[in-house]
C-alpha cells in the first residue's frame, strides 16, 4: 500500500505477516489385549501357554526395556522389544505350577515411557491317567446288521479326564460309490459296438453266481465297456479278472483322468504275464497264470501325492506307485480287448471316503471321566448297505491324560 502524504515525497508501508505451525506429537500409546491372564486348571509339573498382544497405536516407537513375571511359576518369551507405530507385539506367557491349588502373579513391563502389568492366574491340579480296554476291536456279523461292543475308559488320577473318539478306516471303506457284479443287466458300464459283452455263469465266480464274458476288441482308446463320472477321488478300486485267451492282449483295465490314461493294465497271451504301467513310471511285468481268477486292488490313492499301493491276489505287488501328474480325480473306468480276444470279469469297484461315518458309532462320542472311576463308551458296528468283506481301522481317542493323551484302538 502507498500513502501519498505530498506529491512530493511518498512513504511505503510493508507489513510483515509471522507464520507458527504447531503439531502435537501423541509419542507412543500402548495398548494391551488383555488385564488379567487366566490360564484355569494345569497339571503339576506340566506347562500352559497363553499369548497376550500389545498394540502402539501412538506415532512413535514403543521400546519395552524389560519384561517379567513373578513368582517363578510364571515366565516369560520377550525380555526387551521395540514395536514400531501400527504394530503389534505378541508376548507368550507360561504357567507351570510345581504344587497344588491356585498361584497369583504379575506380569510387568517396563518400558522408556513408563510401567504396564498385567494380572496372572492359575491353578495347579493333580494330573488325570488314562487307561482302556480291551486293546483291540473286532466283530463279525452279517451284511446289513448291527452289533455293538465296549470301551472302558479308567481314569486313576485325581482330575476329570475329558477324552474324544474318532473313527480312521483303512481298508474295505465304507459304501461303494460304483459296483458292478454282472449278476444282471442293464450293466451300470457302456458297451461299444465293437464288443460283445454277456453275463455267463461261473460256478468259480469270486462274487456271486455271473460273470461277465467279453468277446472282441481293437485297439482304439475308446471302446470296449466304459463308465464315465465327473472327476472323482476314489480311494480304493478293484476287479477281478481271468485271462483265457494264449495269444493276442486281452483283459485290458484302464483308469482315465482328464489328461489322459492314469493306470493302463494288459494280459499279454504270448508270454502270459500281466502288464501294470502308470503313466510317467515303468511298466510292472507280472507272472499270472491262465483260466484262473485274479484279484487286481489299487488301495490307498493319495491324490496330493499322486502314488496307491497297487495288490494282486491279495499281496503288496508295488507300494507308493506313482503317476506324477496332477489330477482332480478318475472320471472314466475302461475294461476292453485288443486284437478281438476274449477276457473274463466280475466284481468291479470303486470306493471313495463317503459312507464311512455310518460304519461306526459311539455312544457317546466325547465325555468326562471323574478321578478314581471308569466310564464305558458303546462302539455301534453298522453294515447296513456294505458288501461282505473284512473292514480294517482305528479308533482314534484323545484325551487330557499325562500319560497317553492319544491312543490308536486297532478295528
Amino acid at each position: 500500500m502507498k500513502l501519498y502524504p505530498n506529491a512530493l515525497q511518498p512513504l511505503t508501508l510493508s507489513a510483515f505477516f509471522l507464520f507458527v505451525a504447531l503439531k502435537a506429537f501423541a509419542g507412543p500409546q500402548p495398548v494391551f489385549s488383555v488385564t488379567t491372564l487366566d490360564f484355569g486348571e494345569v497339571f503339576v509339573n506340566e506347562s500352559r501357554t497363553l499369548t497376550m498382544q500389545v498394540t502402539n497405536t501412538g506415532d512413535a516407537a514403543y521400546i519395552i526395556t524389560d519384561v517379567s513375571a513373578t513368582p517363578a511359576v510364571f515366565a516369560e518369551n520377550i525380555q526387551f522389544a521395540i514395536v514400531e507405530p501400527g504394530d503389534t507385539l505378541a508376548i507368550q506367557v507360561f504357567f507351570s505350577p510345581l504344587t497344588l491349588g491356585p498361584a497369583t502373579g504379575t506380569l510387568t513391563v517396563l518400558s522408556t515411557i513408563g510401567t504396564s502389568t498385567i494380572s496372572l492366574l492359575g491353578i495347579g491340579v493333580e494330573p488325570t491317567t488314562f487307561d482302556f480296554s480291551p486293546d483291540t476291536l473286532a466283530v463279525t456279523l452279517p451284511s446289513g446288521s448291527l452289533d455293538t461292543t465296549a470301551l472302558t475308559f479308567t481314569n486313576t488320577g485325581g482330575s476329570t479326564l475329558t477324552f474324544e473318539l474318532d473313527f480312521q478306516p483303512e481298508s474295505g471303506l465304507g459304501l461303494p460309490v460304483f459296483w458292478e457284479s454282472f449278476e444282471s443287466t442293464p450293466l451300470d458300464f457302456t458297451v461299444t459296438p465293437e464288443y460283445l459283452a454277456e453275463a455267463v455263469a461261473d460256478p468259480e465266480a469270486p462274487q456271486g453266481n455271473k460273470v461277465l464274458k467279453l468277446t472282441g476288441g481293437a485297439t482304439i482308446d475308446y471302446t470296449g465297456l466304459l463308465y464315465d463320472v465327473t472327476p472323482t477321488q476314489y480311494q480304493y478300486l478293484g476287479y477281478w479278472v481271468k485271462p483265457v485267451t494264449t495269444g493276442g492282449v486281452s483283459a485290458v483295465f484302464r483308469l482315465w483322468a482328464p489328461f489322459g490314461i492314469l493306470l493302463n493294465c494288459w494280459y499279454d497271451g504270448f508270454t502270459q504275464h500281466y502288464n501294470v504301467n502308470v503313466i510317467g513310471n515303468t511298466t510292472l511285468v507280472l507272472p499270472m497264470a491262465l483260466n484262473e481268477w485274479h484279484h487286481v486292488e489299487c488301495k490307498n490313492i493319495d491324490y496330493l501325492l499322486h502314488t496307491f499301493d497297487l495288490y494282486i491276489d491279495g499281496q503288496l505287488v508295488q507300494d507308493n506307485f506313482n503317476w506324477f501328474i496332477e489330477t482332480v480325480g478318475i472320471t472314466r473306468l475302461q475294461l476292453s480287448n485288443w486284437d478281438s480276444t476274449v477276457s473274463y470279469f466280475d466284481a468291479v469297484s470303486a470306493f471313495t471316503s463317503e459312507g464311512t461315518e455310518q460304519l461306526i458309532t459311539f455312544l457317546p462320542q466325547s465325555g468326562a471321566v471323574s478321578a478314581q472311576q471308569a466310564a464305558q463308551v458303546d462302539v455301534v458296528f453298522n453294515a447296513e448297505g456294505l458288501l461282505p468283506g473284512d473292514y480294517t481301522g482305528k479308533v482314534l481317542v484323545t484325551n487330557n491324560s499325562q500319560n497317553q493323551p492319544y491312543v490308536e484302538v486297532p478295528l
